[in-house]
């Protein structure tokens, strides 16, 4: 029960601090913020070829807190699944509780990567 009420309270702080630091990350730019780039090529022509870890170290360059905060609540829900693992392999149950911890945040990444989710497309309906 201890595992759910911490996976049921740090979800949702994982998934408004994705939302957040994808935002802040994908208003990084191709031709003004060239100098941001560490792991994409200088000379990408498309926003597409932007690196996602470019854009998640853009984000930690604007709001630390949040991405920082994003960061640790990713390595919480990871541990939390991993001791669960632990804990079912030592009393010989079936995992139908770590397959629906694992599945949650699966399902909301999939979700969210169908949506396109990116300050590019808000700026997009914003000057339409």
């Amino acid at each position: 029960m201890l595992f759910w009420a911490q996976y049921i309270l740090v979800l949702p702080i994982l998934f408004l601090t994705f939302m957040f630091t994808g935002f802040v990350g994908s208003q990084l730019i191709i031709g003004a913020d060239k100098q941001h780039f560490i792991f994409t090529p200088q000379n990408a022509t498309e926003y597409s070829q932007i690196s996602e870890i470019d854009k998640l170290l853009f984000a930690f360059s604007i709001q630390p807190v949040v991405t920082i905060v994003f960061l640790l609540s990713i390595v919480y829900v990871l541990t939390l699944i991993v001791f669960q693992i632990i804990e079912c392999k030592k009393e010989k149950k079936i995992l139908h509780s770590l397959q629906y911890m694992v599945l949650i945040p699966v399902f909301l990444y999939l979700w969210l990567g169908i949506m396109q989710f990116s300050a590019v497309d808000l700026t997009w309906i914003d000057n339409w």
